[in-house]
């Protein structure tokens, strides 16, 4: 697989990595072929790059440094903290923002600590 700049990639390519929204929930799955209207509409949401399959670079695996779970709890996380900021704004209240660290340290370290101890 190899990863290509969507503007690049023709119609009857196929995908080597599904493609996920913002909230984790599959766009297109791994190995669907790709249209001009599948890719028009990527392109229209801001993915710039994606992995298809290729002669080139055949049996290349990719390996992602964040999973999908943790990438998940991040966006909910962010989501969650920033409504709090808007609301607090919005009643134009202090927030303090001791609790972002161990909130986000949830999220960022456990995945590292498991790595370095095993």
């Amino acid at each position: 697989m190899r990863l290509v700049a969507i503007r690049s990639v023709t119609a009857g390519s196929k995908l080597a990595k599904s493609i996920y929204n913002e909230n984790g929930q599959i766009l297109l799955y791994e190995g669907v072929e790709l249209t001009e209207r599948s890719l028009t509409r990527l392109y229209e949401l801001g993915i710039s790059f994606i992995y298809i399959y290729d002669e080139r670079t055949h049996g290349i695996v990719v390996e992602t440094g964040v999973s999908l779970e943790t990438k998940r709890k991040a966006i909910t996380t962010i989501k969650s903290e920033f409504k709090g900021i808007a609301n607090h704004l919005k009643l134009k209240k202090s927030f303090h923002i001791d609790h972002l660290n161990k909130d986000f340290a949830k999220i960022v370290r456990r995945p590292y600590y498991k790595r370095e101890w095993h």
